[in-house]
């Protein structure tokens, strides 16, 4: 009777947090625009993508779907299904069926995604921090400007966040427990979702093969569940590098290609850039105290993090770091 009563007191104490930050991320969803009002160009394209995923299922036009799509283009020619990953699209479509289409519909697709977001990253933080710390952390992280920002607008961002932290929980699971072969699967299909919803994603793809080293060895590359599930997701990902390669070229070139206007890679501002701008994305507060619990937990064993979620987060943050500097 006392284990259950205790267990039933902790999950109340964890459905406390779940309400919690779903009321802060509804006071976020309040005051999204939702009028029409889009404040990025890609923004309305994302809604409409969701839109003819919409019309396409239902008018199914299996005779001829090219000229549907052409004539469907020619009346909305915002329409960009096949520029971007289509997972978004395909979910947004499900939410304009449910909830019909509007601009705020689009706008809460986005924000169930910053619910997620919260919430796989309280689930990350509570592998090492108490519940009421794990929460603040989660609550930094979604109020933080920047992620506020791509929350609040019908944009890839957010959702594909949301999907990598979970990916990134269940990796650090299949990490301190190597014989559950299903974390490794749910780590790979979540990081799959995050590709399907934006390709930029693909930097995880070292932090993971350099974090299974670090702490494992080589022979884990070559147990039997590591190559079945490699193999599965490389055939997965082909369609999507196909469409990619097809169709997507105008977003590789913004993300590899250099402009006129970009600083040189071999100027010391390039690789200072996006620190400076940490402290503008998520608050000088934040950023100073994120700053000083990687020093303390490095250096001071009382503060020290396990073992493997420390080194998943210091190869996360220096892969992430170097990433961006293709388009410095």
């Amino acid at each position: 009777m006392k284990k259950k009563l205790t267990w039933l007191c902790k999950r109340y104490s964890e459905a406390n947090v779940f309400f919690l930050l779903s009321f802060f991320v509804f006071l976020f969803f309040l005051t999204s625009p939702t009028a029409g009002d889009f404040s990025y160009s890609d923004a309305p394209r994302h809604a409409l993508n969701g839109v003819f995923l919409k019309d396409i299922i239902l008018d199914m036009p299996l005779s001829d779907p090219k000229q549907y799509a052409i004539n469907y283009y020619l009346k909305y020619p915002a329409l960009t299904i096949l520029f971007y990953p289509p997972l978004m699209s395909f979910l947004m479509a499900g939410f304009y069926a449910v909830f019909g289409i509007s601009h705020t519909t689009a706008q809460f697709s986005i924000t169930i995604f910053h619910l997620a977001l919260a919430l796989g990253t309280y689930l990350l933080a509570r592998r090492c921090l108490p519940k009421w710390q794990a929460f603040s952390a989660s609550l930094l992280l979604i109020a933080a400007p920047e992620v506020c920002l791509w929350g609040r607008q019908v944009m890839l961002d957010i959702p594909a966040c949301a999907w990598l932290a979970f990916s990134v929980l269940f990796f650090v699971h299949y990490l301190d427990k190597i014989c559950k072969i299903s974390y490794l699967f749910l780590c790979a299909f979540f990081f799959l979702c995050a590709l399907y919803t934006k390709q930029t994603t693909i930097f995880m793809a070292p932090v993971f093969l350099l974090v299974l080293l670090m702490t494992h060895g080589h022979y884990i590359l070559l147990k039997k569940h590591f190559l079945q599930i490699l193999i599965l997701f490389t055939l997965l990902l082909i369609p999507l590098i196909l469409l990619t390669m097809e169709f997507g070229q105008v977003n590789v070139h913004s993300a590899s290609g250099a402009r006129a206007s970009d600083i040189p890679r071999d100027n010391v501002w390039a690789w200072i850039y996006y620190l400076k701008q940490i402290p503008h994305q998520f608050g000088w507060p934040t950023a100073v105290l994120s700053l000083t619990f990687i020093v303390v937990s490095v250096t001071n064993r009382r503060w020290r993090l396990p073992k493997n979620i420390k080194i998943t987060f210091l190869v996360w943050l220096l892969v992430g770091y170097l990433f961006p500097h293709g388009r410095v």
